[in-house]
């Protein structure tokens, strides 16, 4: 098994419930960095995976970044990084 670490960043997902006037939402932001965010409506009519996804997918492009990430769920909701080392560099512009 390969396994290598790179200070490149991720993208992190926390689930935050509904409140008395607010709906379910996710708190997208960069590894490490809470002040640079999106928040993102819960669609209904995706399952949990593919919110993420897509809310990961949404940032990303805000971003300016590009590229193939891989998810995983955590306890407060998932992470994504990127794949492939050029696309990391991308994600650190």
């Amino acid at each position: 098994m390969k396994v290598s670490m790179s200070n490149h960043t991720g993208i992190s997902c926390r689930f935050m419930s509904p409140t008395d006037s607010k709906g379910t939402r996710i708190k997208v932001f960069k590894s490490g960095d809470v002040h640079t965010f999106n928040i993102e409506h819960w669609d209904y009519e995706l399952g949990t995976a593919e919110n993420y996804e897509q809310a990961a997918k949404n940032f990303a492009t805000n971003m300016g970044w590009g590229g193939t990430m891989v998810g995983a769920f955590v306890e407060t909701g998932a992470v994504f990084i990127f794949t492939h080392f050029k696309d990391m560099l991308n994600a650190t512009k």
